[in-house]
């Protein structure tokens, strides 16, 4: 699936697809979440990341994770914040899940299982940075289950956005 772009090529699909977790990021930023789980995010910019991952790889899903995770960051007044340490941690394990899973998507689970994948461990990664940074003794054992529950339908949401947009960009090629 993995299909490799250099020099301009690379620039320019780096550039759109950072772009487009951008004004996802953006997007949800605005979006009103519970006070008491305010990481609780519908995962539009994980969408693009994951497809940054599926059409060129590990590298470039890297590179369009941190550069939205910075621009929004930086956009909403967040840089160098709890929020931005909360959005790096959930970006971090978010990728590593999914990049983990992505193989398993060949033959075994389908790319919505993938983005489950890294919503269940964004959040969770979330949770762990919030009470070690934010929220010392966080009780976490009720906050748990509510979020993998969110990780699973916002999962399955933006993996199958990921999709669309994966057969969109496969049928102008």
């Amino acid at each position: 699936m993995t299909r490799e772009t250099s020099g301009p090529a690379r620039r320019r699909e780096r550039l759109a697809l950072a772009l487009a977790a951008l004004a996802a990021g953006l997007l949800e930023s605005l979006l009103p979440r519970p006070a008491i789980f305010p990481f609780m995010k519908l995962g539009l910019a994980n969408s693009i990341v994951l497809l940054a991952l599926v059409r060129s790889g590990l590298v470039l899903a890297i590179e369009v994770n941190l550069l939205r995770i910075l621009a929004t960051a930086l956009a909403m007044g967040l840089l160098f914040t709890p929020t931005m340490l909360l959005s790096l941690g959930g970006g971090a394990a978010s990728l590593a899940a999914m990049y983990l899973a992505l193989p398993l998507s060949r033959r075994y689970i389908s790319l919505p299982a993938v983005s489950v994948c890294g919503a269940e461990a964004s959040l969770m990664a979330q949770l762990v940075v919030a009470r070690a940074i934010v929220v010392p003794g966080l009780p976490l054992a009720g906050l748990v289950l509510p979020l993998l529950l969110w990780g699973l339908i916002s999962g399955a949401a933006s993996g199958a956005l990921a999709v669309v947009l994966l057969r969109a960009m496969e049928s102008r090629e």
